[in-house]
């Protein structure tokens, strides 16, 4: 998953910016299906001065589906299964306010499964 390290330093448009030439780079070395993911919302407790806001993560995304759309690619929206109201990751799908947990890992398989059998 590419994007929320970036978006701790950058603007989300440099990061769309960013994420549109590193696609452009990968569709033009192979013929193959290629599959963009989503990326997940943050804790609200792990959002902060050094971290995007939920609107930016959900602006990213949107943008990460855009891109996906007119490459040709599939986008696998992991991000609409994790979050809340608020924009802001279920409990139960992160260990730390960060990284996944083993249940938002079990939801993840069980959307790329279908593409992988």
């Amino acid at each position: 998953m590419i994007g929320i390290n970036s978006l701790r330093n950058d603007t989300l448009d440099e990061c769309i910016e960013d994420y549109k030439v590193l696609i452009d780079d990968i569709v033009g070395l192979w013929d193959f299906q290629l599959y963009i993911m989503s990326i997940t919302p943050l804790s609200k407790n792990e959002s902060g001065i050094d971290n995007p806001a939920p609107d930016i993560i959900a602006s990213f995304n949107e943008a990460i589906a855009e891109i996906a759309e007119n490459k040709g690619a599939i986008y696998v929206d992991l991000y609409s299964q994790v979050v809340d109201d608020s924009g802001y990751i279920k409990d139960v799908y992160t260990k730390d306010g960060l990284h996944l947990s083993d249940a938002a890992y079990e939801v993840w398989a069980n959307m790329i499964r279908p593409y992988i059998y």
